[in-house]
């Protein structure tokens, strides 16, 4: 199943879930209440600001944001205190819905939101687009993208969108043969020149 495929590489995502500009957190001091906080914002630069000072934490686990603020703590005022860093609400996480949609654009993920959502989300498919083979591209941890085939149709084989995944929903055979009539034969046969044939045609016996 899709799912088992990329089920390794969601549970990896969200063990290493690292933090980000406009992330809402807790900070917990343990054993010295007045100096937790929640919740804190990461700024745009990546900095936290705190009672216990300023720290940069953007592009670190929660596991990491703890240690560098205890050990710049210990740093500063010799004193080792043990933090507990959680996530409150992180900022929103974004997915592309591309192909044959009505509205191919950026679309907010919320938790556990399916590709099918995505699909709605973007208006829907349009008459022409294939759902029985849609693309997934995800990327993977060493940042090459892989391209998965998922059906739709099945709901067995909707899954659970990933931050930064691409949904194309393709063009169905019959559009793609649509279109080559369109601009290959209508288009560029005149009208003077395919009325007659039609005449005669509709005359022959």
């Amino acid at each position: 199943m899709v799912n088992a495929e990329f089920e390794k590489e969601i549970l990896r995502r969200e063990a290493a879930y690292r933090l980000k500009p406009q992330d809402s957190i807790s900070v917990t001091v343990v054993a010295q209440p007045g100096f937790s906080q929640t919740p804190v914002i990461v700024k745009n630069d990546g900095y936290i600001d705190l009672l216990l000072g300023r720290f940069l934490v953007a592009g670190l686990t929660t596991a990491e944001a703890e240690q560098t603020i205890a050990t710049q703590q210990k740093e500063f005022q010799n004193v080792e205190l043990r933090i507990v860093v959680a996530v409150v609400a992180p900022a929103s996480e974004v997915v592309w819905v591309a192909g044959e949609v009505q509205r191919p654009s950026v679309v907010t993920l919320r938790p556990g939101m399916s590709a099918m959502e995505a699909v709605f989300e973007a208006g829907g498919n349009l008459p022409s687009g294939k759902l029985r083979e849609i693309l997934l591209i995800r990327e993977g941890p060493d940042r090459t993208r892989h391209i998965r085939y998922v059906n739709l149709k099945i709901k067995e084989e909707d899954l659970t969108l990933l931050p930064r995944d691409m949904v194309y929903v393709p063009r169905t055979v019959v559009a793609n043969i649509a279109t080559f009539l369109d601009q290959y034969i209508y288009r560029l046969t005149p009208v003077s020149y395919i009325t007659p044939v039609l005449m005669y045609s509709s005359l022959a016996p």
